[in-house]
Protein backbone atom coordinates (compact mmCIF):
# COMPACT_ATOMS: atom_id res chain seq x y z
CA UNK A 1 0.00 0.00 0.00
CA UNK A 2 1.07 3.65 -0.20
CA UNK A 3 2.61 2.99 -3.93
CA UNK A 4 0.68 5.38 -5.54
CA UNK A 5 -1.29 2.11 -7.13
CA UNK A 6 -4.97 3.41 -6.79
CA UNK A 7 -6.51 0.18 -7.38
CA UNK A 8 -4.24 -1.34 -3.82
CA UNK A 9 -4.93 2.89 -2.95
CA UNK A 10 -8.75 1.97 -3.52
CA UNK A 11 -8.49 -1.68 -1.72
CA UNK A 12 -7.22 0.36 1.70
CA UNK A 13 -9.74 3.05 1.67
CA UNK A 14 -12.24 0.48 1.34
CA UNK A 15 -10.87 -1.72 4.35
CA UNK A 16 -9.87 1.61 6.68
CA UNK A 17 -13.85 2.26 6.07
CA UNK A 18 -15.17 -1.26 6.75
CA UNK A 19 -13.13 -2.73 9.60
CA UNK A 20 -13.81 -2.12 13.33
CA UNK A 21 -12.73 1.23 14.22
CA UNK A 22 -11.17 -0.16 17.65
CA UNK A 23 -9.07 -2.86 15.94
CA UNK A 24 -5.63 -1.84 16.01
CA UNK A 25 -2.96 -2.29 12.81
CA UNK A 26 -0.21 -1.72 11.45
CA UNK A 27 -0.51 -1.23 7.42
CA UNK A 28 2.41 -2.49 5.41
CA UNK A 29 4.12 -0.69 2.70
CA UNK A 30 5.27 2.86 1.98
CA UNK A 31 5.17 4.88 4.94
CA UNK A 32 4.79 8.52 3.98
CA UNK A 33 2.33 6.91 0.89
CA UNK A 34 0.12 5.16 3.69
CA UNK A 35 0.04 8.26 6.11
CA UNK A 36 -1.52 10.34 3.36
CA UNK A 37 -4.30 7.98 2.94
CA UNK A 38 -4.55 6.79 6.60
CA UNK A 39 -5.59 10.39 8.21
CA UNK A 40 -4.86 10.06 11.58
CA UNK A 41 -6.84 6.93 11.75
CA UNK A 42 -7.11 6.15 15.53
CA UNK A 43 -5.23 2.86 15.90
CA UNK A 44 -3.36 2.80 12.91
CA UNK A 45 0.23 2.75 11.76
CA UNK A 46 1.66 3.00 8.70
CA UNK A 47 4.60 0.89 8.88
CA UNK A 48 7.54 0.94 6.09
CA UNK A 49 7.33 -2.45 4.50
CA UNK A 50 11.11 -3.30 3.32
CA UNK A 51 12.85 -6.58 3.97
CA UNK A 52 11.04 -9.78 4.53
CA UNK A 53 12.58 -10.13 8.29
CA UNK A 54 11.41 -7.00 9.15
CA UNK A 55 7.68 -8.23 8.11
CA UNK A 56 7.62 -11.55 9.72
CA UNK A 57 8.99 -9.54 12.65
CA UNK A 58 5.47 -8.07 12.69
CA UNK A 59 3.61 -10.85 11.95
CA UNK A 60 5.12 -12.37 15.21
CA UNK A 61 4.29 -9.53 17.46
CA UNK A 62 0.44 -9.12 16.24
CA UNK A 63 -2.71 -10.97 16.94
CA UNK A 64 -3.38 -11.79 13.09
CA UNK A 65 -3.27 -10.50 9.64
CA UNK A 66 -5.64 -9.17 7.38
CA UNK A 67 -4.41 -9.91 3.79
CA UNK A 68 -5.91 -7.32 1.72
CA UNK A 69 -7.81 -8.33 -1.82
CA UNK A 70 -6.51 -8.50 -5.24
CA UNK A 71 -4.44 -10.43 -7.47
CA UNK A 72 -1.57 -11.41 -5.18
CA UNK A 73 -0.51 -14.68 -5.99
CA UNK A 74 -0.16 -14.76 -10.18
CA UNK A 75 3.01 -16.44 -9.48
CA UNK A 76 5.24 -17.82 -6.88
CA UNK A 77 8.62 -15.22 -7.45
CA UNK A 78 6.33 -12.31 -6.64
CA UNK A 79 4.47 -14.01 -3.86
CA UNK A 80 7.01 -15.37 -1.85
CA UNK A 81 6.64 -13.23 0.91
CA UNK A 82 3.44 -13.24 1.13
CA UNK A 83 3.20 -16.90 1.50
CA UNK A 84 5.74 -16.88 4.22
CA UNK A 85 3.61 -14.27 6.22
CA UNK A 86 0.57 -16.61 5.75
CA UNK A 87 2.26 -19.64 6.64
CA UNK A 88 4.29 -18.01 9.53
CA UNK A 89 0.65 -16.71 11.08
CA UNK A 90 -0.31 -20.48 10.84
CA UNK A 91 2.11 -22.09 12.34
CA UNK A 92 1.99 -19.50 15.24
CA UNK A 93 -1.84 -19.56 15.17
CA UNK A 94 -2.55 -16.19 14.95
CA UNK A 95 -5.80 -15.29 13.06
CA UNK A 96 -5.43 -14.96 9.22
CA UNK A 97 -8.40 -13.18 7.46
CA UNK A 98 -8.29 -13.00 3.85
CA UNK A 99 -10.57 -10.55 1.91
CA UNK A 100 -11.46 -10.22 -1.69
CA UNK A 101 -7.76 -11.81 -3.46
CA UNK A 102 -7.39 -13.54 -6.37
CA UNK A 103 -5.13 -16.91 -7.03
CA UNK A 104 -3.92 -18.38 -10.32
CA UNK A 105 -5.49 -21.77 -10.51
CA UNK A 106 -2.41 -22.67 -11.89
CA UNK A 107 0.18 -24.11 -9.22
CA UNK A 108 1.81 -27.32 -8.23
CA UNK A 109 3.74 -29.21 -5.48
CA UNK A 110 5.17 -27.14 -2.81
CA UNK A 111 1.89 -24.14 -3.83
CA UNK A 112 -0.41 -26.76 -2.87
CA UNK A 113 0.33 -27.93 0.37
CA UNK A 114 0.83 -24.08 1.03
CA UNK A 115 -2.74 -23.18 0.19
CA UNK A 116 -3.42 -26.38 1.83
CA UNK A 117 -1.90 -25.46 5.59
CA UNK A 118 -2.70 -21.35 5.05
CA UNK A 119 -6.47 -22.30 4.25
CA UNK A 120 -7.10 -25.16 7.05
CA UNK A 121 -5.91 -22.36 9.86
CA UNK A 122 -7.63 -19.20 8.48
CA UNK A 123 -10.51 -17.47 10.54
CA UNK A 124 -12.23 -16.20 7.11
CA UNK A 125 -10.95 -16.10 3.51
CA UNK A 126 -13.45 -14.50 0.77
CA UNK A 127 -12.08 -14.56 -3.14
CA UNK A 128 -13.29 -12.24 -5.96
CA UNK A 129 -14.07 -14.86 -8.71
CA UNK A 130 -15.24 -18.60 -9.23
CA UNK A 131 -11.84 -19.81 -10.01
CA UNK A 132 -9.97 -18.78 -7.29
CA UNK A 133 -13.02 -20.40 -4.74
CA UNK A 134 -12.86 -23.81 -6.71
CA UNK A 135 -9.10 -24.05 -6.51
CA UNK A 136 -8.96 -23.11 -2.89
CA UNK A 137 -11.59 -25.52 -2.04
CA UNK A 138 -10.04 -28.47 -3.83
CA UNK A 139 -6.87 -27.24 -2.10
CA UNK A 140 -8.43 -27.33 1.78
CA UNK A 141 -11.33 -30.03 1.17
CA UNK A 142 -13.51 -27.40 2.78
CA UNK A 143 -15.57 -24.48 1.62
CA UNK A 144 -17.31 -23.91 4.68
CA UNK A 145 -14.66 -20.70 5.25
CA UNK A 146 -14.15 -19.89 1.62
CA UNK A 147 -16.47 -17.37 0.34
CA UNK A 148 -17.09 -15.62 -2.98
CA UNK A 149 -17.56 -11.57 -3.07
CA UNK A 150 -17.52 -9.27 -5.51
CA UNK A 151 -13.81 -7.20 -6.29
CA UNK A 152 -13.94 -5.13 -2.88
CA UNK A 153 -13.19 -2.22 -4.93
CA UNK A 154 -16.30 -2.62 -6.91
CA UNK A 155 -18.79 -3.58 -4.00
CA UNK A 156 -20.84 -1.48 -2.38
CA UNK A 157 -19.37 -2.59 1.17
CA UNK A 158 -17.30 -5.14 3.13
CA UNK A 159 -18.61 -8.46 3.13
CA UNK A 160 -18.39 -8.38 7.20
CA UNK A 161 -21.49 -10.44 8.23
CA UNK A 162 -20.08 -13.66 7.99
CA UNK A 163 -16.09 -12.08 8.70
CA UNK A 164 -15.91 -13.38 13.06
CA UNK A 165 -15.23 -10.96 15.81
CA UNK A 166 -11.97 -10.01 15.68
CA UNK A 167 -10.52 -10.15 19.17
CA UNK A 168 -8.29 -6.89 19.99
CA UNK A 169 -5.17 -6.97 21.80
CA UNK A 170 -2.09 -6.79 19.83
CA UNK A 171 -2.08 -5.13 16.35
CA UNK A 172 -3.21 -6.98 13.37
CA UNK A 173 -0.85 -6.77 10.61
CA UNK A 174 -2.82 -5.24 7.29
CA UNK A 175 -1.00 -6.80 3.97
Amino acid sequence: YGEENLGDDLLLNLMLEKLPKNINLNILGRKEGIEKLILNRCNTKAIEAKGILKKLYRVINSDGIILGGGGLFPNKKDSIGVYLELLLSAFLNKKIIILGIGVNPNKTGRELKYWSYIIKNSTYVSVRDDKSKSFLQSCSNSDSIIHMHHDLVFSEKLPTSSIPHIPINKPYVLL
